[in-house]
């Protein structure tokens, strides 16, 4: 704003073009450096990674509907929108014991059977979508866990892909 104004002081034919080019360094500089980022990061790791998007989400889980699912806690809120299937955890102030409960089976180890962390959540489902970087809540272990085992498509046993779509979510069920 204080440059803008500097720029409208300035009584002459340049006015417009100054004032034209400070908004356009202010709003195209950080959108350039954020997708030069993200091309230099993808290229980097060598894989693309899908959208992840929610948007279209409900088809895939409409078989599933009023059954517990394990899924991302952040996502919490976009699946309780445009789905009716129910979740572990949330970041809501009420909702701490169940977010511990999704937190510990991410963190869990997978193993030929399920794991009790899994278990306790009462899930019948698993949703995971590949993203670039770890989970940050498992990016302080080894990358042995159940995030990780699902992220490089490698699910335990017990897990069994049931559904995926364009967006990049697989769902597994649960088979104990």
């Amino acid at each position: 704003p204080v440059a803008l104004s500097g720029c409208e002081a300035v009584e002459n034919a340049w006015a417009p073009a100054k004032r034209i080019s400070l908004l356009a360094l202010v709003l195209l500089v950080p959108l350039l450096t954020a997708q030069i980022r993200g091309a230099a990061s993808s290229s980097s790791m060598g894989k693309t990674y899908p959208s992840c998007s929610l948007h279209d989400i409900a088809p895939l889980l409409a078989p599933v509907t009023r059954k517990v699912v394990l899924a991302p806690v952040e996502d919490t809120p976009e699946l309780l929108y445009r789905t009716h299937v129910f979740t572990v955890g949330a970041l809501y102030q009420h909702g701490i014991s169940g977010f511990m409960r999704d937190r510990a089976a991410w963190r869990s180890t997978p193993g030929a059977r399920e794991s009790a962390a899994v278990t306790v959540t009462k899930a019948s489902y698993v949703l995971l979508c590949p993203a670039p970087g770890r989970y940050p809540l498992v990016a302080d272990l080894p990358a042995t866990t159940l995030w990780d085992a699902l992220d490089n498509g490698t699910p335990p046993p017990w897990l069994k892909a049931v559904g995926h779509n364009k967006d990049g979510w697989t769902l597994y069920k649960i088979v104990p």
